[in-house]
């Protein structure tokens, strides 16, 4: 298990709006790197399937990489509205 403590990063921008989503998809709203070998590298943009959510934290992975998974700050996405078109 990580230490909280190396995880301590905040984004640069203030992030005090940002939603939250549990499981399911979201967009990265700031870049995230990090020096801790379980971080997920994440790109402003990009769409990221969240796993699970633990200390402000998402485990995860995104769709451009599927098959790296990692974890990376709550505060760096954002849900993603999701509108059902076809249903049956």
């Amino acid at each position: 298990m990580v230490s909280t403590a190396l995880l301590n990063v905040s984004p640069s921008t203030g992030a005090a709006s940002v939603g939250e989503c549990s499981d399911g998809v979201c967009e990265v709203i700031c870049n995230f790197r990090s020096p801790i070998c379980q971080a997920l590298v994440l790109e402003l943009g990009e769409t990221v399937q969240i796993l699970e959510k633990f200390d402000g934290w998402y485990r995860g992975f995104s769709s451009k990489k599927p098959s790296i998974k990692g974890i990376f700050p709550v505060s760096y996405v954002h849900l993603k509205k999701s509108t059902v078109t076809n249903r049956g």
